[in-house]
């Protein structure tokens, strides 16, 4: 049966072994990851979020039909690379990045429901601006968090908990009791109950890390009210990446952007909600005053 957005589906298969798989992976990433956020100086920090954004436009424009080789592809993450640099020093530049970023995924959003209420793809494909204009602004967004707002760190660690928790209940909720797809046409393994179920999950860990330091740093500035707002708008906008992400992968006719992260794919695959909710969040915090 379709509806707008959705479609019912049959249960799936059990699928324990690529759980396991994919639970072992989170946890060895998660435990280098975490003291990462925490300790690293910015300086520090700044690389390792530039790094990951260049493996993510390695795999982008292997997205793009592969027509430039690998060494246009390494040629194009040092761009990337170099640009997440580039920006962050520029502090003039950081306000227009990040409401250009928003104004990308309200955008890409609007395509995405257009498409998934006329059961059909929308036609963006993967290619050297758009990929640019996706993967950029989120490093720079976190790395500016990490380095100018009080507690910095803790708020980008926290930022990252909301995000993997809205991937972690959707998925699990979705494989228990997904009956009705989402966007069949874009993304044919999302359901409407495990994105409500990620999005509530989202919700849980942000009020639980609200609870625990609502007194530190940046976190201050959020009254308990806001604070909700901002992590139910970032846990949307980190599914409207998902699925932008997903949009290209099947315009380019491949499942996942890789498979350096086994049971996830690519670095593409794991950091896209990550890639576009951080604007969001900076976006947060210009409004509030905070930088």
């Amino acid at each position: 049966m379709r509806s707008i957005g959705y479609t019912e589906i049959n249960k799936k298969p059990s699928t324990r072994g690529v759980t396991r798989t994919r639970a072992s992976t989170a946890l060895g990433l998660a435990i280098p990851v975490v003291p990462l956020i925490l300790f690293l100086p910015t300086a520090g920090f700044v690389f390792l979020a530039a790094g990951i954004a260049a493996l993510a436009g390695w795999e982008w424009l292997a997205l793009d039909h592969d027509r430039t080789g690998w060494v246009g592809r390494l040629a194009y993450s040092l761009v990337i690379f170099l640009l997440v640099f580039g920006v962050w020093l520029i502090e003039s530049l950081w306000p227009f990045v990040m409401v250009c970023a928003l104004g990308l995924w309200c955008v890409l959003l609007g395509r995405i429901v257009i498409g998934a209420g006329r059961g059909l793809n929308p036609s963006f494909t993967a290619g050297y601006g758009l990929g640019i204009a996706v993967i950029v602004p989120g490093p720079v967004a976190l790395t500016i968090i990490h380095g100018t707002v009080s507690s910095g760190p803790l708020l980008v660690l926290v930022f990252c908990i909301i995000v993997w928790s809205g991937d972690i209940f959707a998925y699990f909720i979705g494989r228990a009791w997904g009956t009705r797809k989402l966007a069949l046409a874009i993304s044919p393994g999302k359901t409407l109950e495990g994105t409500l179920g990620g999005v509530a999950g989202a919700v849980v860990a942000g009020m639980l890390c609200y609870g625990l330091w609502h007194t530190s740093g940046a976190l201050a500035v959020f009254s308990s009210e806001t604070w909700l707002v901002m992590v139910i708008s970032v846990s949307v906008v980190s599914v409207v990446g998902d699925l932008a992400e997903s949009v290209v992968k099947r315009n380019a006719g491949q499942k996942d952007s890789g498979s350096l992260l086994p049971g996830h794919g690519g670095v593409l695959d794991r950091v896209d909600g990550l890639l576009s909710s951080a604007p969001i969040l900076g976006v947060w915090l210009i409004a509030l005053g905070v930088f």
